[in-house]
């Protein structure tokens, strides 16, 4: 994403999961992601290719004007709304069942990490917990927050929020592979709570399933 206004420019991932009666797609992203841009701007894949860098991207594509639609008052979790162009056709990300995390091997992160766009990166669960999940996953880094935890069979299990980092008071720190994602219940209750008569809309979600899978072979 980017501050239009500001021309500062921050990092990270986001998921489609609807769409509002005037026509917006709302993407479930971090926080911390965009709660510091004035006026938010996004980039989206239309036919990319995954692993491209940002930098090259957003040279050549032009960006989206976003709204900040919710934050969450208890996790790192907000909802923004954009505007697609006329030809612009996506699928929405289904959200995981009442079963959590039962299905989430082998699972993948698909986020942005060290600036690569729409990179599809293997984890294992480390800890469940109420709120949030651990994961291990070599592969993600910065960029990646806000990105979606997927399971075995392309559903939204969580989003990730934060990359663990161990060092002492000396200032000797280093990041892990560990990272922190909001849970799936506490993903549901956000946009539910966010999800006031017709809100969102949830269509089929058949075509985003297989340009999910095409991309998670892929990689």
């Amino acid at each position: 994403m980017r501050d239009c206004a500001g021309g500062a420019t921050t990092l990270g991932s986001g998921v489609i999961v609807g769409r509002r009666p005037d026509g917006s797609l709302v993407v479930v992203t971090a926080r911390h992601v965009i709660e510091h841009l004035s006026s938010p701007e996004v980039y989206v894949r239309d036919g990319a290719e995954p692993g491209v860098d940002f930098a090259s991207f957003s040279r050549d594509r032009a960006a989206l004007r976003a709204t900040v639609i919710a934050y969450a008052n208890n996790v790192d979790l907000a909802l923004v709304a954009f505007r697609p162009r006329d030809d612009d056709d996506y699928g929405f990300a289904a959200l995981a069942g009442e079963d959590g995390l039962g299905g989430a091997h082998p699972g993948v992160v698909v986020g942005d990490p060290y600036g690569s766009l729409w990179i599809a990166s293997r984890f294992t669960v480390v800890s469940d917990n109420p709120n949030t999940f651990l994961l291990d996953c070599e592969t993600c880094g910065p960029g990646d927050s806000g990105g979606g935890v997927f399971d075995a069979a392309g559903r939204l299990l969580g989003i990730l929020v934060d990359q663990r980092i161990v060092g002492d008071d000396a200032g000797e720190q280093h990041r892990t592979s560990q990272f922190l994602a909001v849970s799936p219940a506490e993903l549901r209750l956000f946009l539910a709570s966010t999800d006031r008569g017709p809100t969102l809309q949830r269509p089929d979600i058949s075509q985003a399933w297989v340009r999910f899978e095409a991309m998670r072979t892929a990689h």
